[in-house]
């Protein structure tokens, strides 16, 4: 790639979205405690949002929230299962959620994919505190790293031999 890839910290805001939570979650509703949990994290974590672009107009979508988050996950599943549970949810919601804003075909088409990456990417990936691993996944479990704008499904997709959706892991 010869072409220089400019990284750009993007604004997006985002709403609760509690049909999409629901969606996920495959429960037909939420009690009022989950909704309290859901909007008190969410409105917290957004500080540890991060969405980028590499290279416009064609290029990449990095979305992520911070470590502090995944550390506040893995403590409350040790205390709660069911808040942990919660709140692996709610951030996967929330990223998600911006990815739909960023790539609005993603609402129906629900995957985006990993794309390949060559060693100028991976420098300017890891500028932002991430990792891309060889096998496409990033070091930060609540991260996601596709292309942008969408640039198609599994054919394109660097995990299409082992994906957990394609080979119906995901419950589709």
């Amino acid at each position: 790639m010869s072409k220089k890839m400019e990284l750009k910290k993007k604004g997006v805001l985002l709403t609760i979205d509690l049909s999409f939570y629901l969606e996920m979650s495959g429960k037909p509703n939420l009690d009022a405690g989950e909704v309290g949990l859901i909007t008190k994290h969410w409105q917290r974590w957004f500080s540890f949002f991060n969405a980028y672009t590499l290279g416009e107009p064609k290029g990449f979508l990095i979305i992520f929230l911070g470590k502090e988050v995944e550390k506040e996950i893995e403590a409350a599943w040790v205390t709660s299962p069911s808040k942990g549970y919660a709140l692996d949810l709610m951030a996967k919601t929330m990223l998600m959620s911006a990815v739909k804003e960023f790539i609005p075909e993603l609402a129906t088409l629900k995957c985006a994919p990993v794309p390949k990456v060559n060693k100028q990417i991976r420098r300017k990936v890891a500028s932002v505190g991430l990792e891309v691993k060889k096998n496409g996944i990033l070091n930060h479990k609540y991260a996601v790293f596709t292309y942008f704008p969408y640039k198609g499904g599994c054919e394109v997709c660097l995990l299409k031999e082992n994906c957990p959706g394609a080979n119906n892991q995901f419950g589709k």
